[in-house]
């Protein structure tokens, strides 16, 4: 009984400290000791997040969707993502790279902002979208939208993202499919942590390495990462997805979708590379 008082006390104060958004990684690592895996079936860890899936819960629409998470894979030879991505920063390995802090993750993604630097990473992008997403998420669709260029993601150690969200709740269409391809191994506190489902809130983490690509309903499935406490950093790309003409949000305006039209069989994107939102976030965000 003493053991079980003192865990729920515990986890009282770090719900309490855990206020902000960003906290909550830290709050989780806190609870666990820092360790590197972390049981998310665990009820007194589920109590800690409680508030933060009340929140969640509160800005989310509706939990209605037809689309359950589901794993693509591609071949990193011939969609070489990874590589390009690493020639256009210009550094020797992206699992060797670690930020310090934002000012640092600003700085490493800064030759992203060179069209001419970025050029072939955004031809290898169109051609995985093209090529491997669109014909295994688009059924019947003969136009869709997906995001003009992609969120490119480096999970480093130490670092802390948002709590428990579904993007309806930053404007996107509730309708809005994400695919994060991992260009790095991805495993325990590094991973991406989702719903199955919008509600299920049957926490998965999305192990693997390159050429493994999560497919969920992230416009309304709850997704997080908890604080990064192993030694490696994940790198990976985010894709936002809209298959029906009808859906509309907040981003449609501006150049933050580009559109890719079916024809004799194959995906093709529609115009030229353009430039790239600001709200696909760093380095473009201009802060």
């Amino acid at each position: 009984m003493r053991i079980e008082l003192v865990e729920t006390q515990r986890c009282a104060v770090l719900s309490r400290r855990a206020t902000r958004q960003r906290w909550f990684g830290r709050s989780v690592a806190a609870f666990t000791g820092y360790a590197t895996r972390v049981d998310y079936g665990d009820a007194a860890l589920r109590a800690l997040m409680e508030p933060h899936l009340r929140n969640m819960r509160a800005a989310r629409p509706t939990t209605d969707s037809t689309v359950t998470a589901r794993v693509l894979r591609y071949h990193a030879g011939c969609h070489e993502l990874a590589e390009s991505l690493r020639s256009a920063l210009g550094v020797a390995s992206l699992e060797s790279c670690a930020c310090a802090d934002a000012h640092a993750k600003r700085a490493l993604l800064a030759p992203l902002l060179d069209l001419t630097k970025r050029r072939a990473f955004q031809w290898a992008y169109d051609a995985w979208v093209c090529g491997v997403v669109l014909p295994a998420l688009a059924g019947d669709a003969r136009r869709v939208r997906y995001q003009h260029f992609p969120c490119v993601r480096a999970h480093c150690p130490g670092e802390m993202t948002l709590a428990p969200h579904c993007d309806a709740a930053y404007g996107h269409a509730a309708s809005t499919i994400i695919v994060s391809a991992l260009l790095t191994r991805a495993f325990g506190t590094n991973a991406l942590i989702y719903e199955s489902s919008p509600g299920r809130e049957d926490w998965k983490a999305f192990e693997g390495c390159e050429g493994d690509a999560l497919a969920f309903p992230g416009g309304l499935a709850a997704h997080f990462t908890s604080e990064n406490t192993t030694r490696h950093t994940r790198w990976s790309i985010d894709v936002r997805v809209l298959v029906s003409d009808a859906t509309t949000s907040a981003y449609d305006e501006g150049c933050y979708f580009a559109v890719a039209e079916r024809a004799d069989g194959a995906w093709r994107r529609v115009g030229d590379e353009g430039a790239v939102d600001p709200r696909v976030g760093i380095p473009f965000d201009r802060k």
